[in-house]
């Protein structure tokens, strides 16, 4: 018995999946003559195997016009991430060929077992979560980002490099912990834009894992210096003039603000902050208050995306005194004459 050798030749194949993608194997089956394989002097199919990491995953029969065979395995979203590798298998014949037996029923006798070797990458797909994607801030304050960075298996990935954007702006580097956690400090600048920011954290992939991101919005806002003045003694009835400013951290006025002015609990007015931020306000004195200390309290709520404050001031409450005279000997008198009132 004449047995012949044959040949696998994978003509193309897919060098790099995703966990979760399908894997393609193009090849031939000939003889050691370059011939397709012969079943009682004809044209033959023949089976063939496709083994990943040594497992059989498919097969498939070969043309018996020209041997050519294509096979395709999915490959599982839990895959490793790493180098793998491909096998396309031909058992040979069934009875004429050692070991007796092995080769698939469909196969032609007297052709001996052959087989292709090729490695391929996997690549899988990660998720990154951040935990407050939506939050608040103060400027000159600092904003904690926190989240949790995995596989699509859910296996934390450790010592991962990720990016941290705000608003389009690169911020910061953060690496990932043990656990795939991570927490980005970043400080607020002190004239960073009012508002709602976009905020983003970005893993720019490597040749293992593939890039991911996750987005939310943080509102930056301004805490408010608020200052009023008043004379520092008063009287009942006096027309007095209160004064103050509204103004942010860089102490630049804010337009437009509502001021609340009250003296320990009873309300003055209201008053409106001009371009510069400034305030003034009329105000005669009531015969309302006791005489000696009292505070003053400029209240300023939430507004727009600056917090509310609170500035006060003290003053002096006196009595209120005047003289009067009555010109007894009338308003004319001589040089040297006393003058009675």
């Amino acid at each position: 018995v004449v047995l012949a050798e044959t040949s696998i030749t994978i003509t193309q194949y897919s060098e790099a999946v995703i966990g979760g993608e399908r894997l393609f194997v193009n090849g031939t089956l000939l003889d050691d003559l370059g011939l397709v394989l012969q079943s009682q002097g004809s044209d033959s199919a023949a089976i063939v195997h496709l083994l990943v990491d040594g497992i059989p995953v498919s097969s498939v029969e070969t043309s018996s016009t020209d041997g050519s065979f294509a096979l395709s395995y999915l490959v599982p979203s839990s895959t490793s991430p790493g180098a793998h590798q491909i096998q396309v298998q031909f058992k040979g014949g069934r009875d004429w060929v050692d070991p007796i037996g092995v080769g698939d029923p469909g196969n032609p006798e007297y052709y001996l077992p052959s087989n292709e070797i090729v490695e391929f990458n996997v690549s899988m797909e990660t998720i990154l979560t951040i935990y407050n994607r939506n939050g608040e801030v103060n400027r000159e304050s600092t904003m904690t980002i926190e989240g949790l960075f995995t596989d699509i298996t859910a296996s934390p990935l450790a010592n991962m490099t990720l990016e941290v954007y705000l608003d389009g702006q690169f911020l910061t580097n953060v690496v990932t912990n043990e656990d795939g956690s991570f927490t980005a400090v970043n400080p607020v600048p002190a004239d960073a834009t009012l508002g709602p920011v976009s905020l983003e954290v970005r893993f720019t992939g490597t040749q293992l894992y593939l890039p991911s991101n996750d987005t939310g919005t943080w509102t930056i806002f301004c805490e408010i210096l608020v200052t009023v003045n008043i004379p520092a003694t008063i009287s009942v009835n006096e027309n007095i003039t209160i004064t103050g400013s509204v103004v942010d951290n860089q102490l630049v006025g804010i337009e437009g603000h509502a001021v609340s002015l009250s003296i320990e609990g009873v309300n003055l007015g209201v008053v409106f902050t001009d371009a510069s931020g400034n305030f003034e306000y009329q105000y005669i004195v009531p015969d309302l208050f006791t005489i000696g200390n009292h505070t003053i309290t400029a209240d300023v709520n939430s507004q727009g995306y600056y917090r509310e404050g609170t500035g006060n001031a003290t003053f002096f409450l006196a009595h209120r005194t005047g003289v009067s005279i009555d010109l007894v000997d009338g308003r004319d008198i001589t040089r040297g004459e006393r003058w009675t009132g």
